[in-house]
């Protein structure tokens, strides 16, 4: 670390106590500034939707559903869970009938029975 850097911390590091704050500064080379005490980052959950397919492959699941025959006012489609885990699709499909037919005008519904996410166009 090149000494003006070192010079400009330390001249942070005054107006931080200055104001009485709380902080902590740790440098590259591992100077530590401060005495803040932050927990400990969670770690990420790998049950999040983005973490368990990759980019692009549900919607290649239920695309052709949508774009076999465009959805009518009134119309139902079903498109099966497959191998896809249900929520995690149900929120897909939400997520893609919304940008195609925008808010208000769609439902949606995860119909464990017949293993199906439902969706009604309504406007």
């Amino acid at each position: 670390m090149l000494n003006i850097q070192k010079n400009q911390i330390e001249k942070f590091v005054g107006v931080l106590k200055s104001m009485n704050a709380e902080y902590k500064i740790i440098l590259p080379d591992g100077t530590t500034y401060g005495e803040l005490k932050a927990p400990e980052p969670k770690p990420i959950s790998k049950n999040r939707p983005g973490n368990r397919y990759a980019k692009g492959e549900t919607r290649k699941h239920y695309e052709p559903y949508f774009t076999a025959k465009p959805l009518a006012v009134g119309e139902v489609i079903s498109i099966p869970f497959g191998p896809y885990h249900p929520p995690t699709l149900a929120q897909n499909v939400c997520a893609y009938a919304h940008s195609l037919f925008g808010k208000g005008n769609y439902a949606t519904e995860r119909n464990k029975k017949a293993k199906t996410v439902d969706v009604m166009r309504l406007g």
